[in-house]
């Protein structure tokens, strides 16, 4: 993975898209938080993508923990209480 060593290569927005999918928000919750569509969102992590030069939303988290965007125990900690939560199949 390649990727440039400073955040200034993003715009505002897609830092502030970057940092919530870092912390683990699907496209809508980041939607719903920036109030942004969807759509705007997907766009947004497309661009991220490129401009990092990465394959994946996890290579940009790791990314974005290397540049100190967020912190290495803040990665996947989005709040998931509004998620439905799946019961165990036993």
């Amino acid at each position: 993975m390649i990727a440039p060593e400073r955040p200034e290569t993003l715009s505002k927005r897609e830092a502030e898209v970057l940092r919530l999918l870092a912390r683990g928000s699907a496209n809508k919750e980041i939607g719903r938080d920036l109030s942004i569509a969807e759509k705007t969102v997907k766009s947004h992590v497309s661009s991220i993508l490129g401009n990092l030069r990465v394959q994946s939303r996890t290579h940009a988290a790791l990314y974005a923990a290397r540049v100190g965007l967020v912190r290495l125990d803040q990665l996947g900690e989005a709040d998931t209480t509004s998620r439905a939560q799946t019961p165990a199949a036993y």
